[in-house]
């Protein structure tokens, strides 16, 4: 019933209000601890929260199996301040189910509530997922989307950092990349082709700088074909970045590891 409720709803296209800024709320979440949003953001927290069902919603569970590891990776890197909360949509199950829906499918979100439709209601969306990245002094809104595909992790990894007043200065491009990465996200194997013909050191490094692979003297050509391939099978999830090092010129691209 709630699946045939959610497709009719999202059939329905209701109005998506796409807010500029959050609105205020404070809740008990399922583990019996307060939480109130304006503290959290006035704190210098960024907030994510999913609307999700935890029945029958497969992109439910895809965002969170993106989100979560890039919610660990900047916690890591920026103090906790990341908080990931995730909502039943519709008030329609307990804490039970939500928590044990999450242990099913080993998910981590910072927090569950039981009960979200009153704050999914000012953002306006009922298709599951919803996702609202909110952050700041002024408590704006960065992010406000209906439905998950891995496509929009680029875009909610910008929101987070917006959210949290951060410049995106990890791996500076200062040049046009001549290669691109692919598959994107993967879960297997990164292989490289060349847009153009370049030679250079190439290096492979987390989203904390950390150095996974290096490789000196090595050409991509321009043939449209894969010249340079990654083994990430043992990768944890997560962020990482190629680099490759030619004549003082440092060009990167960003991969994602899904397994």
């Amino acid at each position: 019933m709630r699946g045939l409720l959610l497709l009719s709803l999202t059939l329905l296209a209701t109005t998506n209000y796409a807010q500029d800024f959050a609105e205020d709320w404070t809740r008990t979440d399922c583990d019996g601890l307060e939480h109130h949003l304006f503290a959290e953001l006035d704190a210098g927290n960024c907030v994510i929260m999913e609307f999700a069902m935890a029945t029958g919603c497969v992109p439910c569970i895809t965002a969170a199996e993106n989100i979560g590891p890039l919610v660990d990776e900047y916690n890591a890197l920026y103090d906790n301040r990341v908080k990931y909360y995730t909502f039943d949509y519709d008030d329609g199950l307990t804490c039970e189910d939500m928590l044990a829906w999450a242990d099913e499918y080993a998910l981590n979100p910072t927090a569950v509530f039981n009960n979200g439709t009153d704050i999914l209601a000012y953002y306006g969306s009922m298709g599951m997922p919803t996702i609202v990245i909110v952050g700041g002094a002024d408590h704006g809104v960065d992010y406000e989307k209906m439905g998950f595909t891995v496509s929009q992790m680029e875009n909610i990894e910008a929101s987070i950092l917006q959210a949290l007043g951060i410049e995106e200065t990890t791996v500076p491009n200062t040049y046009e990349t001549p290669f691109t990465v692919f598959p994107n996200p993967s879960t297997q194997t990164v292989s490289v082709s060349g847009n153009a013909v370049i030679s250079g050191n190439v290096t492979v490094t987390d989203i904390h700088g950390t150095m996974i692979e290096h490789t000196g003297n090595f050409t991509f050509s321009n043939t449209g074909t894969a010249t340079y391939s990654l083994n990430v099978g043992n990768f944890s999830n997560g962020i990482y970045f190629i680099q490759v090092n030619e004549h003082g010129k440092t060009y990167t691209e960003k991969f994602i590891v899904n397994h």
